[in-house]
């Protein structure tokens, strides 16, 4: 019986160092796929910003990097860029102040749906340290 395990063990350890080769030689690559159809009609949406309420002076810039990048590969939503169409992206993100508005409007005026903004920070108790991007 223990020849047969001791075996059994040889074989599988052979059969995974294969296939760690293999994985290793097929010299894998990001694939990025687009599907387009002639009748739909990406959404086109603005970010104007994420406001740094209280964290690290990194972390909403990090954050507005990241949802970004992930608008562009949606394939829902058109990134637009508001700062081309004269909109300023840091009015509305301080709390909605009284040129909010204004800013909507422009926004609809130029063919943008939707406008993301927001506010970020860490919980209580939590140090920078604590956060991992």
């Amino acid at each position: 019986m223990n020849r047969r395990l001791c075996v059994g063990s040889v074989l599988g350890g052979v059969l995974l160092i294969a296939c760690a080769i293999n994985i290793l030689e097929s010299g894998a690559a990001d694939v990025f796929l687009e599907a387009t159809r002639p009748d739909f009609q990406k959404i086109p949406l603005g970010v104007l910003g994420i406001e740094n309420g209280g964290g690290p002076t990194w972390l909403g810039g990090r954050l507005e990097e990241v949802l970004k990048k992930d608008v562009k590969r949606s394939l829902v939503f058109e990134l637009m860029d508001l700062p081309s169409l004269g909109i300023k992206v840091r009015d509305v993100g301080n709390g909605l102040g009284n040129g909010s508005k204004a800013v909507f409007k422009q926004a609809a005026e130029n063919g943008v749906s939707v406008l993301v903004w927001g506010k970020a920070a860490l919980k209580k108790g939590e140090k920078d340290d604590d956060v991992n991007m």
